[in-house]
């Protein structure tokens, strides 16, 4: 059977973001490993041999993908509000604050793009999406380290703050 992505709302936008289900996940795993139960059957599978490599570099790649574009997802959708709604954030890291936009700009494009193609084999598989999504993962990896460093400096400053949440400091910030 043919798996599909799960798009969600990205809160009360209109945007959409990925969701797998625990159904795509055993399913990717269980055909992973029938692959490698055919392989070690020897001789009955050497007719078939090139199709089942072929297809556990596929499904080894969309695991991969799809991993890492949930991790994208969710590293996007928290630095979203932060960098794009504060005005201090804004002001205080505005390197990181174009970085962001950058990588808003192009996660919305991809998401835009994937939302057509509802076959996960098909979304993950398209050329240069795990480069894209690597890029993506490293550049919101960079721009959190900054906020975070940020955050620490005003820990510094007001050391009543240590004991409040990061979260809870960027909404009193």
């Amino acid at each position: 059977a043919g798996y599909e992505l799960l798009y969600v709302p990205h809160k009360d936008t209109e945007m959409k973001i990925i969701k797998l289900t625990e159904e795509v996940v055993e399913a990717l795993d269980a055909h992973q490993l029938d692959l490698q139960t055919m392989i070690g059957s020897g001789k009955f599978v050497e007719y078939f041999k090139d199709r089942v490599l072929h297809w556990q570099k596929t499904l080894g790649d969309v695991q991969e993908v799809t991993k890492l574009w949930e991790v994208v997802s969710r590293s996007w959708g928290a630095l979203e509000s932060i960098f794009l709604a504060s005005a201090d954030i804004r002001s205080q890291l505005p390197d990181d604050t174009k970085r962001f936009e950058g990588i808003d700009s192009e996660f919305k494009e991809l998401m835009n793009a994937a939302v057509i193609v509802p076959s996960i084999v098909e979304a993950c598989t398209v050329e240069g999406r795990e480069d894209s999504l690597r890029s993506m993962k490293e550049r919101l990896e960079l721009c959190q380290k900054s906020l975070n460093e940020y955050l620490d400096v005003k820990k510094k400053i007001f050391p009543r703050f240590y004991f409040v949440s990061s979260v809870a400091l960027l909404d009193m910030l």
